[in-house]
């Protein structure tokens, strides 16, 4: 049950991480609708982004795709590098204390 957990928490920062991807192509003062649709013509976006006073940025799903792909994988190689690290820092810690133990006994 905790495994699962950890894990769901894992995909949902992967999904996080591949929105701030996404994210860094709006201003800061900005707002982004984003929408997977097949169109017969582009007037009718550019026309409801125009009556908003909007802009319609066109970026083919499997670029959007990658960018994700690429942020995920990039923060799971993150985690995994700080588990690693975060294992040896505790494995040399628990290694110190028992030596300390033990050096204490045989002294």
């Amino acid at each position: 049950m905790l495994a699962g957990a950890a894990y769901e928490s894992f995909e949902v920062a992967d999904a996080d991480d591949g929105f701030t991807e996404l994210s860094k192509r709006i201003s800061a003062s900005g707002n982004a609708l984003l929408v997977e649709i097949t169109e017969t013509s582009h007037a009718v976006a550019d026309d409801i982004a125009n009556r908003l006073e909007g802009t319609v940025t066109r970026v083919p799903s499997n670029e959007v795709e990658a960018e994700v792909t690429a942020a995920r994988d990039a923060a799971h190689k993150a985690a995994q590098e700080a588990r690693r690290v975060r294992r040896e820092t505790r494995t040399g810690a628990f290694k110190e204390k028992v030596g300390g133990v033990l050096h204490h006994t045989t002294a």
